[in-house]
C-alpha cells in the first residue's frame, strides 16, 4: 500500500488522500463517498478500468490519461480536460459533459447515450465512431482541423463510410472527406461540389456521388 493523495490542480490543495494500491484506487475510494472533486489533477494517469460513475469532477484535467474500460456513467464532468486521453470502450452515458476538450483524444466502443456534449472540442476522426445521434446535446459543439479551423457540429453529423475508401463527414455547414481539410462551405447536405484528394483540381459534384439512405 502507498499513499496516494488527490489534488486540485489549481492550487495543489489535497481533495483526498489515503493508503491504496493505485491511484485508481484511491479515485474510486474518493467517488464512493461521494466526495466532491472538482478540478482534480489527473493527468496522465492509468485510470483503466476504473469504477467512478455517479463521479463530481467538473473542471478535472484528464489530460492524457488511460481510461479505457472505464466507468464514467451520471458523472458530473463539465468543463473537463481530456485532450489526448484514451478512452476507448469507456462508458460516458448520462453523464454531464458540456464545454469539455477532446482535442486528440482516442475513441473505440465509447458509449455516450444521453450524455450532454454541448459546446465541446474534438479533433481525431476516431470521434466519428462515436454515436452522436444518441446523445442528449450536441449545440455549439466543433470539430477542429490540425490548422485551427473550426467546424460547427451543433447537430450528429453523418458520416458515409465505405466511399471513395475514406470516410465522409457531413458537418452543420461543411463536407469533409477523410483526413484532408474541408474545402467548400455548404448548406445542410445540399453542397453542390467538395474537394477531396491532394489536387485541388480533385473536385467532386456531390450529385454524382453514390446514393446513400440515411
Amino acid at each position: 500500500m502507498q499513499h496516494f493523495s488527490l489534488r486540485k490542480h489549481t492550487d495543489n490543495n489535497i481533495l483526498y488522500e489515503g493508503k491504496f494500491e493505485t491511484i485508481r484506487h484511491c479515485l474510486e475510494d474518493a467517488v464512493n463517498q461521494n466526495i466532491p472533486l472538482s478540478y482534480v489533477n489527473l493527468k496522465n494517469q492509468n485510470l483503466s478500468n476504473a469504477n467512478i460513475d455517479g463521479a463530481i469532477m467538473p473542471y478535472a484535467d484528464l489530460k492524457g490519461s488511460n481510461l479505457t474500460g472505464a466507468n464514467l456513467s451520471e458523472a458530473t464532468l463539465h468543463n473537463c480536460n481530456f485532450k489526448n486521453a484514451s478512452l476507448y470502450n469507456c462508458c460516458m452515458s448520462h453523464s454531464d459533459l458540456h464545454e469539455s476538450n477532446f482535442t486528440g483524444a482516442s475513441f473505440g466502443g465509447t458509449l455516450i447515450d444521453f450524455a450532454d456534449l454541448g459546446k465541446c472540442s474534438f479533433s481525431t476522426l476516431s470521434c466519428f465512431d462515436l454515436d452522436f445521434v444518441f446523445c442528449k446535446n450536441l449545440e455549439g459543439s466543433k470539430f477542429i482541423e490540425p490548422d485551427g479551423r473550426f467546424l460547427k457540429m451543433s447537430g450528429a453529423p453523418i458520416v458515409i463510410k465505405n466511399m471513395l475508401n475514406t470516410p465522409i463527414i457531413l458537418f452543420d455547414e461543411t463536407v469533409k472527406i477523410g483526413s484532408e481539410a474541408p474545402r467548400v462551405k455548404t448548406r445542410g447536405i445540399t453542397a453542390s461540389r467538395v474537394t477531396y484528394g491532394h489536387n485541388s483540381s480533385s473536385a467532386c459534384p456531390i450529385s454524382s456521388l453514390p446514393c446513400v439512405s440515411i
